[in-house]
């Protein structure tokens, strides 16, 4: 957070992120990231768990897994919390494939430098139940 950055600044900012993910607009969420981000996902992710370096990985997994999930992703944010160098988003993902619905409580906390996400770790608040979806829909 740069000297004239406030904490509201920087909590609206995640907001935009969020709300431009949930209206497909992913070419304004990929301009908050650095293009060296790194994106690690908790092991309730299924397949898209673990590390993820570079824009292109992240952008990669992004539209593989919305891919699988066949337009069925959705995002809702609960809360946002900020300080100088970090946010924290309390987030319920849902989606469904082969007639099976995932739900997942999630908290996605990002680290910035100059203003961009540098680094993103998801942590899921109900991975057994995440994990049964994926095992459930896997080929």
């Amino acid at each position: 957070m740069n000297a004239s950055t406030t904490l509201e600044e920087r909590r609206r900012a995640v907001l935009a992120i969020h709300q431009a993910a949930i209206d497909g607009d992913w070419d304004r969420v990929l301009a908050a990231f650095d293009p060296k981000v790194v994106w690690t996902n908790d092991p309730g992710a299924g397949p898209w768990a673990g590390r993820f370096d570079g824009i292109e990985a992240v952008s990669a997994m992004f539209a593989e897994y919305l891919a699988f999930l066949e337009g069925t992703f959705t995002q809702e944010v609960v809360d946002v919390c900020v300080s100088e160098g970090r946010s924290m988003s309390f987030v319920i993902e849902r989606g469904a494939k082969d007639g099976r619905h995932y739900e997942n409580r999630a908290v996605w906390i990002n680290r910035y430098v100059d203003g961009l996400v540098v680094d993103v770790l998801t942590v899921d608040l109900d991975r057994d139940a995440a994990l049964e979806f994926w095992a459930s829909v896997r080929d």
